[in-house]
């Protein structure tokens, strides 16, 4: 048997040391404050509690680089705070549909009166929905609202019906101006007589009047809910870079646009050109900060006016996620290069949510070498989209400015075992491949006949 404290042992217990200690180095955390060149404090008020958005200005997204990858909030105990990405792409709002409690129900004289109260944080209503299984029925329904149930005031009425005995048409939603009241009195009676008569609705591309339809049922209602009023389509917010006049540079069949460094997210291109009908191949294409850089092709696209198209800007879908340098490259092909007034970079807002504490100040870096996209837990947890952004509160942050306790380096300063990392790899695999044989080779030797 080979004992604890042989050459062989001890030999393959070194070589297992230096190499958790090489790893350990290799893939130490960098220190946030230190190697982030720019930083600013963010201004959050200092009672401040909740979740808070902060916009970025084109300066920050040029300082984050690519996907924002090297943002991080710290606060004021240097303790890294988890945020979430979110984007002002616009969205379409839906309709949220919010549960009534019956607080009073009263029958009589075929009318029915029902009292209901929506939570307080139901947000502004702007309908009723009756949910019921009964068919054919005709309804006139009013409806008032109360600040606190006592003291009542028209807001709404209209006919609740159901025409399946004929068509396939029905109606139980009652619309109104939002209102934020929680109250509501809906009053429930037949819609007979001049109440129907001469009361036209529209069933497709079909006019139906409701005189000649009976509807005399008195339907069960199972449900009423409120739905939320809908504000439509939420506007996508855009920040532009403009580039004017533009320098076209023509060589043979093809002109170029060069665009500089930009260093930005770029949603959409949008070109101006007087030029009254054209069509022309366009090419986008990107390189790294270095001069030296190769160009890639990152789309390749159509751009066209017809004679009898306005006059607008040709806008072009990008989706480039970080611009670091670029150009345009328009193949002209016989055609005389394509005049260009101006050119536009166009990116939708791009913010960051994160969860404030009171009493508590926060500074966000940018720029840190070596740095990656952050994963955080929060992502699961926290709702960015854009409905939900609107009622986030918003908070500023100064322009990046040099922060006081980077280290200096604009680079990562290459530590010997990363300058000299897969050599020492190497080594370390021959060595312990030597102890390992050596180890073997005792054993066996310790084994063998006297």
């Amino acid at each position: 048997m080979i004992r604890s404290s042989s050459p062989a042992r001890r030999l393959f217990a070194a070589v297992c040391a230096v190499a958790a200690a090489f790893a350990t180095v290799h893939g130490a955390e960098a220190d946030v404050r230190a190697v982030s060149p720019v930083a600013a404090e963010i201004a959050v008020p200092a009672d401040a509690a909740g979740v808070v958005r902060v916009p970025l200005s084109s300066e920050w997204l040029a300082a984050a680089g690519a996907g924002q990858g090297t943002l991080r909030i710290l606060d004021d105990h240097g303790k890294e705070t988890p945020f979430v990405p979110a984007v002002q792409s616009g969205a379409q709002q839906d309709v949220r549909r919010v549960p009534l409690s019956i607080i009073d129900y009263a029958a009589g004289d075929s009318a029915e009166t029902l009292i209901l109260r929506a939570e307080e944080d139901a947000g502004p209503l702007g309908a009723l929905r009756f949910e019921t299984r009964s068919r054919d029925f005709q309804r006139r329904v009013s409806v008032e609202t109360s600040a606190d149930g006592t003291d009542w005031e028209p807001l709404a009425e209209g006919l609740f019906f159901d025409l399946t005995q004929r068509f396939d048409f029905r109606r139980n939603r009652i619309e109104f101006s939002p209102t934020d009241a929680v109250w509501f009195r809906v009053r429930m009676e037949p819609a007979r007589g001049r109440d129907s008569r001469g009361v036209d609705v529209q069933w497709g591309d079909r006019t139906i009047s409701l005189h000649d339809f009976p509807g005399e049922a008195v339907p069960r209602v199972d449900r009423i809910v409120g739905e939320t009023a809908a504000t439509g389509a939420i506007p996508a917010l855009w920040d532009r870079l403009l580039r004017t006049p533009v320098d076209v540079v023509t060589e043979g069949r093809t002109s170029e646009v060069d665009l500089g460094c930009p260093r930005l997210p770029v949603d959409r291109i949008a070109l101006v050109t007087a030029a009254p009908a054209f069509s022309r191949v366009l090419r986008v294409e990107t390189r790294g900060p270095s001069a030296t850089d190769p160009h890639r092709q990152r789309m390749r696209t159509n751009i066209r006016r017809g004679p009898d198209d306005p006059p607008g800007p040709i806008i072009i879908e990008a989706a480039i996620d970080h611009f670091e340098c670029g150009r345009l490259v328009i193949e002209n092909s016989d055609d005389p290069p394509l005049p260009l007034e101006t050119v536009r970079l166009e990116w939708h807002r791009r913010e960051i949510v994160f969860i404030a504490a009171p009493y508590r100040t926060y500074t966000l870096y940018a720029g840190g070498r070596a740095l990656t996209r952050p994963r955080y837990g929060l992502a699961d947890v926290l709702s960015v989209s854009p409905a939900d952004l609107a009622s986030i509160p918003a908070v500023s942050v100064g322009p990046p400015e040099q922060n006081p306790a980077w280290d200096g380096h604009d680079t990562e300063p290459r530590p010997w075992t990363e300058r000299h990392g897969s050599r020492l790899f190497a080594a370390l695999l021959l060595v312990l491949t030597a102890a390992m044989a050596l180890w073997i080779w005792r054993i066996l030797r310790s084994s063998g006949p006297p």
